[in-house]
């Protein structure tokens, strides 16, 4: 809330006055030595901390609220809340910066009643200048309410608030995280060797570099396959496609089993699981999507697994 001037600052400030109403009258001239010298050295004193007080008291930053992830396409809200003393009132100036660049992507200056502006490219169609934080005419524009942000908006966000007698800031990093956009699951017979399956998972337009896990699972029994490589690439709209593939025996995944690739976000609650039925239904079966897709299982490796699954009954 704002910050009225009954306060020690004021009270001094207000001795120094009266200090140099004394002065300037020179009343001091009709003191002896001894006590115009005393009185000197406590104009001084109370000159002395009325600055310091008044320093404390001036504009500064009492918190900075907003998420430290939030996902792709929600509303991001960052609130800058400050305090200032009421002769700072037309001086104020608050800024927004972006990722340590010297310049600012939002500047507020309440005594110009022209309202924030955008100065970031990056910001220019997603920042919510409208949006009132307080009811307080010096304050109410100091949040930035980002609309539709995606992963570019990722990163450190400061506040700088700032008057003629001082000024402050503060900074918070922020995730704007992109869930996959499709998962898909690829078993193939090693080229370098017949003995193994290749299983590789395909994650596509997401963002941070996700944790995959690949494993297989056989009645009631799970098996984490050891991970071989893992290759991403960056997409134009800065969003990642990671492939991770591992190696399994053969003769460990029989038609029956069900290979499953788990995919996690680092410091956020996102996890999805896809699986891939290899026998009875060689499709990639998704509780992240509405429906389930195609999966493009070569016919080789399909047929292979179904004569394993012959011979097998036969014998």
């Amino acid at each position: 809330m704002r910050r009225y001037s009954i306060t020690t600052a004021h009270i001094l400030g207000k001795l120094v006055n009266i200090f140099k109403w004394i002065v300037n009258n020179k009343l001091l001239n009709l003191l002896n030595s001894e006590y115009k010298i005393k009185m000197l050295n406590q104009f001084n004193v109370f000159l002395f901390l009325s600055a310091k007080l008044k320093a404390c008291e001036a504009v500064h930053i009492t918190n900075l609220v907003g998420p430290t992830v939030v996902e792709s396409g929600q509303e991001l809200m960052i609130d800058c809340d400050f305090d200032y003393l009421e002769e700072e009132e037309s001086q104020l100036d608050l800024k927004w910066y972006f990722n340590g660049s010297p310049i600012p992507v939002y500047q507020w200056v309440p005594s110009m009643n022209k309202g924030p502006q955008v100065i970031g490219e990056l910001f220019k169609d997603n920042l919510d200048l409208k949006y009132e934080a307080h009811n307080d005419t010096f304050k109410k524009h100091r949040a930035l309410r980002i609309v539709n942000p995606d992963h570019r908006f990722s990163g450190t966000y400061q506040c700088k608030v700032s008057s003629f007698v001082d000024e402050d800031f503060q900074q918070k990093d922020i995730l704007v995280f992109a869930p996959p956009k499709t998962i898909r699951i690829d078993p193939f017979i090693s080229e370098t060797d017949t003995r193994y399956l290749n299983v590789s998972c395909q994650v596509q337009g997401v963002y941070p570099v996700p944790l995959i896990d690949i494993s297989w699972t056989k009645n009631s029994t799970s098996k984490q396959m050891e991970k071989m490589d893992t290759l991403v690439k960056t997409g134009q709209d800065g969003l990642l496609d990671v492939t991770v593939s591992s190696l399994g025996l053969r003769k460990d995944i029989t038609p029956d089993v069900v290979m499953g690739c788990e995919v996690t976000i680092a410091n956020t609650e996102f996890y999805i699981r896809e699986e891939l039925e290899l026998f009875e239904y060689p499709r990639l079966k998704s509780r992240y999507t509405s429906s389930s897709s195609q999966l493009l299982v070569s016919y080789p490796i399909f047929f292979s697994f179904f004569i394993t699954f012959l011979v097998a009954r036969t014998n």
